[in-house]
């Protein structure tokens, strides 16, 4: 009887022990799950934020296009208006010559 009851134990013990692995094993696999949550967490952030700086990129982007447009529609008008001005010299420059002439 004795022999049967030490045996129980030890069963009983051995039990014990893998139960103490498992929980061991359980605990390690659910910090391992927060850890994968939080790395999660963070690379969503992190993803979030990089769309928020893009779409701010984008937005800058299309006002220096329009800035650039502008310019160029005013660069455009002042290089006609040069030649104009060219053409007045020109016309000047002539009717100086004959009244001097």
């Amino acid at each position: 009887l004795k022999a049967t009851k030490d045996a129980a134990l030890d069963v009983v013990h051995a039990q014990d022990r893998q139960n103490k692995h498992l929980k061991k094993d359980v605990a390690k696999e659910k910090s391992g799950k927060v850890a994968a949550k939080e790395q999660v967490r963070i690379a969503n952030k992190n993803s979030k934020e990089a769309r928020d700086t893009l779409k701010e990129l984008n937005e800058e982007v299309g006002s220096l296009r329009t800035a650039n447009d502008d310019l160029t529609a005013k660069n455009t008008a002042a290089g006609g208006e040069k030649e104009r001005l060219l053409r007045l010299n020109d016309a000047l420059t002539a009717a100086n010559t004959r009244a001097n002439g």
